[in-house]
C-alpha cells in the first residue's frame, strides 16, 4: 500500500508491505523457501523474500524490465509509482515499512533500490 500526505511540509510518502496472511499457501512457501540469492557486493539474501519482492526467475535484478509483461513484479511496479509521486514532489520524504514477510520485503526493496 502506498499513501500520500500531502498537507505536510515536506509531503510524507508512506509504503507499507503486508505480513503473510494466515490461510494463504503461497505466501507460507515464501516463507518457507530457504534457497539463498547471491546479491553481488552485499551477500546471500533469503530467496523466497527475494522471488516475493521480484527476483526473476531466469533474469535475475535487471535495473529496468519489460513492461508489456503480463506479470508485474512488486518491486517494479512499487518503484514506478513512488518515482512518479516524487517527480510530482521533490521535497518529499519516504518511509518503507511492513510487519513479519512486509517488514523483510521493505528492507529488500530499499536494498533494491540501493542496488540499482
Amino acid at each position: 500500500m502506498i499513501v500520500q500526505d500531502t498537507k505536510s511540509e515536506p509531503n510524507l510518502i508512506v509504503v507499507a508491505f503486508r505480513g503473510t496472511t494466515p490461510f494463504d499457501a503461497e505466501q507460507w512457501k515464501t516463507d518457507v523457501d530457504i534457497s539463498w540469492y547471491d546479491l553481488p557486493n552485499v551477500g546471500k539474501v533469503h530467496g523466497g523474500f527475494m522471488k516475493a519482492l521480484g527476483l526473476l526467475e531466469k533474469g535475475g535484478w535487471p535495473k529496468e524490465i519489460d513492461e508489456s509483461s503480463q506479470h508485474r513484479y512488486a518491486y517494479y511496479t512499487i518503484r514506478e509509482e513512488l518515482r512518479a509521486m516524487l517527480r510530482e514532489n521533490e521535497d518529499a520524504k519516504f518511509i518503507l515499512t511492513g510487519h513479519s514477510l512486509g517488514g523483510a520485503l521493505a528492507i529488500l526493496f530499499v536494498s533494491m533500490l540501493i542496488f540499482h
